[in-house]
């Protein structure tokens, strides 16, 4: 993610928590220079793509006004939810 505003940290910050306060089985993580992994865990594939898009939508990251995002998303699967 990428804010070039002068409290940029403080808004990375804030979008980070707002995507993972969606659901428990959102997790995002850093991976370095700029750039973070986020993992759904959802019963189904359809379940956890709608998990991604309400996050990231709610974090605002999708949007103009929004940082710039560099994200890597892995979706797992599981049996219980």
């Amino acid at each position: 993610m990428i804010s070039y505003a002068p409290n940029g940290v403080e808004i990375i910050k804030e979008a980070i928590k707002k995507a993972e306060d969606v659901d428990k089985d959102i997790v995002i993580k850093y991976v370095g220079a700029g750039k973070y992994s986020i993992i759904v865990k959802a019963h189904d594939y359809k379940e956890a793509e709608k998990l991604l898009e309400k996050s990231t939508k709610k974090a605002g990251l999708f949007f103009s006004s929004g940082p710039k995002l560099f994200l890597n998303k892995t979706l797992i699967l599981t049996k219980e939810k």
